[in-house]
């Protein structure tokens, strides 16, 4: 079954609205959503299921390799427009042992990038240039050099 991405889109946007089409700002609201449509470039999880199709891994052990439970990806299965924290898609990058490109891609479509202007995403970027994917060592870099984990 074929998703139909405006009706998604629509259907959002009227669940989190209060416009009405007698209010004065609906005109706007259409133009908006209008923009939104025509600009959309998927969801993460589209993004995600793609890598890990891609990968031809499943979906239960990418999960519990980025060491996420499995309410979390069933809520952005769920939810195509549910918000991700970078860390958790730094996580699944990870566990899918993306390359950089990959991993940008990946991180792009939840609307992050991982930047050289970033310390944390700099130790990121250099396990995944090295081919270092190990979640629990990552975190013991960060933790030491930073003070804060994945």
């Amino acid at each position: 079954m074929e998703r139909n991405i405006e009706n998604e889109i629509t259907e959002y946007i009227n669940s989190v609205s209060d416009v009405s089409k007698t209010s004065p700002n609906y005109k706007q609201v259409c133009e908006v959503r209008d923009y939104i449509i025509k600009n959309y470039k998927g969801a993460f999880i589209d993004t995600l299921l793609y890598y890990v199709n891609k990968k031809k891994q499943n979906y239960l052990t990418i999960y519990k390799k980025a060491g996420l439970n499995r309410n979390i990806y069933s809520c952005i299965k769920k939810n195509h427009f549910h918000q991700v924290s970078k860390k958790v898609a730094i996580r699944f990058a990870l566990a899918l042992r993306l390359n950089l490109k990959e991993a940008n891609h990946l991180l792009e479509s939840a609307g992050y990038v991982l930047s050289y202007t970033n310390p944390f995403d700099l130790i990121i970027i250099y396990h995944i240039t090295i081919g270092n994917y190990d979640i629990i060592y990552i975190n013991q870099v960060l933790n030491d050099l930073l003070g804060v984990i994945i």
